[in-house]
């Protein structure tokens, strides 16, 4: 009887433990697996096979499974959709009708001229959906031919927004073809079939979790693989080179122009500087994916005849003139994308093409218009990259940007006239990778307009009122670079209760760098997220009313935890207060988590504390104090600053 009981209990608790998950289960909007099978031929060549299932379990999953959306390249793949339904909960099968599987060109771009013309969108729209049902779909891609004549590469993440159970990729090659295969949180089993071997792949669901702009580059830290056939990276880059070096050469044009453009400049640093600033200045970017255009670039001279082309056709005119005038210039494969971890197999998916000057021992990146010499755009800073020339090929890693070449700095000049009213002028100054930054957000300014955009920057920044931005310019391709405006509050100092106004910077073209570190801490999220060193100073010059009385300053702060600081000073002398304040991130690597960042929440927490609370208290003779609300935007809300 003592058994029988025991038996009863353990089945009741397995079966309760059963209706828990299932239940559970059904609380999920949808459930989706995956099979897919990978071959590669004897050619080289990569045909792939998926089979997907989704089930709706919740309304709000119809919408989401309603359509299968697939892209590809029809210059070097054919697609087809083998089979495709919907299963109704009954087990009868809908079939997706012939017009119900839409092919069509990819998308352009009218900021950055995109034009994939041979990439196509595909959309398989399920018939009949609703909960309990389910959609499956089979598709084949067969490789036509390989974006360039080395080795084949194929890889795939399992990102934790996608609502994915289960997931079997079978990659199948040739002895011959050796194969090496890197992968991250999943299930690898290996075997031999006759000449060939047989790798399988096996993913398990992992917690939801929802997609944010914030995340790095999924194959930096998601369950992930990778296979190539490359055998180490000196074939990757000679792949590249067997099209792209023979564009690089001079032509008596490019010569000619190059010879031009260097008459001053009497250094190989003058004259790869004076090459670099035309380029980059002067060639629009413009992308066209025809053929093998995704992958070779066009002639230089055909680039400098149309001066216009993507990033492989900027450096490809930039090497050319630069070997022109006798500098040695080297390619450069890096990810533009937020990926910052290295390949540990030869692996050629890249997205970006650079330079490297290895004379002076730098990387420069002719393809943004406003670009510095010297300068290390923040995208690409610390990136790894493959670098090469004709006779070596390294894979290394930009220079690490340190706080000093990553430096911003605002200065304020301030009055607080005898009405009580502020006004004032700024200048944001910005040197190295923030210097590129810099420029970048003051074009944008331009383009939205100079008075708009200061205006809504001192509303978000809590001081509203009214301002203009003055804007260098693109072309200036100065080194530290600047920008500047004008303001006036709508807040009277005498109408701010308690202790006054906070210290009125202006309108700022950059953020506060805490800012987002609050707001990350704040929202709790465990993603990795990119982040890099910083050095932020803040200098104020503020001149009293004759007739006023300071009731006090702001004490003095100063805070340091790891590789994190902050010190903030104020001094009354006369009628000026001065103040400084100045934020240290001494970062080493590019990137973070909510762990790496809570030790340091101590800085952050007071920075914000004295932005906040660090205020201008001031009586003037013969002026009453309103004791009325403060007329700033609410202090809760420090992710403003």
């Amino acid at each position: 009887m003592l058994l029988l009981r025991l038996f009863i209990l353990v089945f009741l608790t397995v079966f309760g433990v059963f209706i828990n998950v299932a239940a559970a289960q059904d609380s999920r909007p949808s459930s989706r697996t995956d099979r897919i099978s990978v071959t590669i031929g004897a050619d080289g060549l990569i045909t792939s096979e998926f089979h997907y299932q989704g089930k709706v379990l919740q309304p709000g999953a119809v919408q989401a499974l309603g359509a299968y959306r697939d892209t590809y390249n029809a210059y070097y793949s054919e697609y087809s959709v083998l089979e495709a339904a919907t299963i109704k909960a009954d087990g009868r099968k809908v079939p997706v009708p012939a017009e119900k599987i839409i092919t069509q060109a990819g998308a352009a771009s009218p900021d950055a001229l995109y034009f994939h013309v041979e990439n196509k969108s595909v959309s398989v729209i399920f018939p009949e959906l609703a909960v309990g049902d389910s959609v499956e779909a089979r598709i084949r891609m067969t490789g036509k031919r390989r974006p360039l004549n080395g080795g084949a590469t194929w890889g795939m993440t399992f990102p934790r927004f996608i609502r994915r159970d289960f997931a079997e990729v079978t990659i199948r090659a040739p002895k011959s073809a050796g194969v090496q295969l890197w992968q991250r949180g999943l299930k690898h089993e290996q075997r031999e079939e006759g000449d060939h071997i047989v790798h399988v792949l096996t993913y398990w669901g992992q917690p939801f979790e929802a997609y944010s702009p914030e995340m790095i580059d999924l194959f930096d830290f998601e369950p992930a693989f990778m296979i190539t056939t490359a055998k180490d990276w000196n074939e990757v880059a000679q792949d590249y080179l067997r099209e792209a070096d023979p564009r690089s050469n001079p032509t008596p044009a490019i010569e000619a122009k190059a010879k031009e453009i260097t008459r001053f400049a009497f250094t190989e640093r003058a004259k790869a500087e004076a090459i670099f600033n035309w380029v980059s200045a002067n060639v629009r970017y413009v992308f066209v994916g025809l053929g093998q255009g995704g992958f070779v670039p066009n002639p230089a001279d055909s680039i400098l005849s149309n001066l216009y082309g993507d990033c492989k056709d900027h450096t490809t005119l930039l090497i050319a003139m630069l070997r022109a005038v006798g500098v040695k210039a080297d390619f450069v494969l890096v990810n533009a994308a937020l990926r910052y971890q290295p390949y540990t197999i030869p692996f050629g998916w890249f997205d970006h093409v650079i330079t490297y000057l290895p004379g002076l021992d730098m990387y420069v990146d002719p393809t943004n218009r406003i670009g510095r010499f010297g300068a290390i755009d923040a995208r690409l800073q610390g990136k790894p990259v493959l670098r090469f020339n004709k006779d070596y090929a390294s894979f290394s890693r930009i220079q690490q940007v340190t706080p000093e070449t990553n430096k911003i700095v605002l200065t304020a000049d301030v009055t607080i006239d005898a009405e009580g009213k502020v006004s004032g002028a700024n200048t944001m100054t910005a040197f190295g990778t923030a210097s590129v930054t810099l420029e970048q957000r003051g074009v944008a300014m331009e383009n939205a307009g100079l008075d708009a955009g200061a205006v809504k920057a001192m509303l978000d920044q809590a001081q509203p009122g009214k301002g203009r931005y003055t804007v260098s310019g693109a072309a200036n391709k100065a080194n530290p670079a600047k920008v500047a405006a004008t303001f006036t509050l709508n807040s009277n100092v005498l109408d701010a209760a308690g202790d006054g106004i906070r210290l009125p910077s202006g309108p700022r073209i950059f953020v506060r760098p805490q800012v987002r570190l609050q707001r990350l801490l704040r929202e709790g999220r465990d993603f990795p997220f990119s982040c890099m060193p910083v050095y932020w100073e803040e200098n104020y010059r503020i001149a009293l009313p004759e007739a006023g009385n300071v009731r006090k300053i702001p004490q003095p702060v100063s805070v340091k935890s790891g590789e994190m600081s902050y010190e903030a000073s104020y001094q009354l002398d006369g009628r000026i207060l001065t103040a400084k304040r100045v934020f240290i991130w001494a970062k080493t690597d590019l990137t973070c988590t909510l762990k790496t960042v809570a030790p340091m929440r101590s800085v952050i927490g007071a920075m914000n504390r004295d932005i906040m609370q660090a205020r201008i208290g001031l009586d003037i003779a013969g002026r009453a104090r309103r004791e009325s609300e403060d007329t700033e935007i609410a202090p809760q809300r420090p992710d403003l600053q």
